[in-house]
């Protein structure tokens, strides 16, 4: 699987081993949710991601410290207004 589409679907919480099956994964689109917060560790496995759209998600907050995501040398992380980072370097 290279992609997996889950926008609009009333996604309110994702467990931070969700997508330990995923490592091919580059594409993950979790635009139009509830998702009040991630924590960055839960994309530790997704080595190839470069595409994670999380716009359109009320009080959304990205949580963890930068070192979690290195290894996501190429991501391009799409947020919108309302969406804020709490990113630790």
């Amino acid at each position: 699987i290279n992609a997996i589409e889950l926008s609009n679907n009333h996604i309110s919480f994702i467990e931070s081993d969700t997508f330990a099956d995923l490592a091919n994964l580059k594409m993950l689109f979790l635009e139009n949710n509830f998702i009040l917060s991630i924590h960055l560790d839960t994309f530790r496995y997704l080595t190839k991601l470069t595409h994670l759209s999380l716009s359109n998600n009320p009080n959304f907050r990205l949580k963890g410290e930068l070192n979690d995501v290195r290894i996501l040398k190429n991501l391009q992380l799409f947020i919108a207004k309302n969406v804020s980072a709490d990113i630790l370097e």
